[in-house]
């Protein structure tokens, strides 16, 4: 990807517009802590932020409709909050590690993911 295993990069913020993220694109960005995801902001590919460990929590805005396998797996702990219906998740259906996943109770989707059946999942 772009800017995979680029141990000194620390936060990113897209502007508006973005509508794919490609695979692996953050992979292994050790030191990669936070992450602003656009609204607007439709497929995150397979691997995009894999082994960012010091990433410990991602907003997802509502338009994300699909996930790739591996999105988010790292080596620690990590929060995920989705401000929309659950998206697709292409080529798998978890994420690794020790991933919790917030989401908002008035969307849709949720109660049938597989990603319940791997992952703790808190309705808010």
């Amino acid at each position: 990807g772009g800017f995979a295993s680029c141990p000194n990069l620390k936060s990113v913020v897209f502007s508006d517009g973005l509508k794919t993220l490609g695979q692996r694109a953050f992979s292994y960005c050790d030191s990669l802590a936070e992450i602003t995801l656009p609204e607007g902001l439709e497929t995150i590919g397979a691997s995009a932020f894999e082994g960012c460990a010091n990433l410990k929590s991602v907003n997802v805005p509502a338009s994300v409709t699909s996930i790739g396998v591996s999105t988010f797996s790292n080596s620690g702990t990590m929060n995920l909050y989705f401000e929309g219906d659950c998206p697709q998740i292409l080529d798998g259906d978890k994420f690794a590690g020790d991933v919790t996943i917030y989401y908002d109770a008035d969307t849709s989707g949720w109660d049938t993911t597989p990603l319940k059946e791997s992952h703790n999942l808190i309705p808010n």
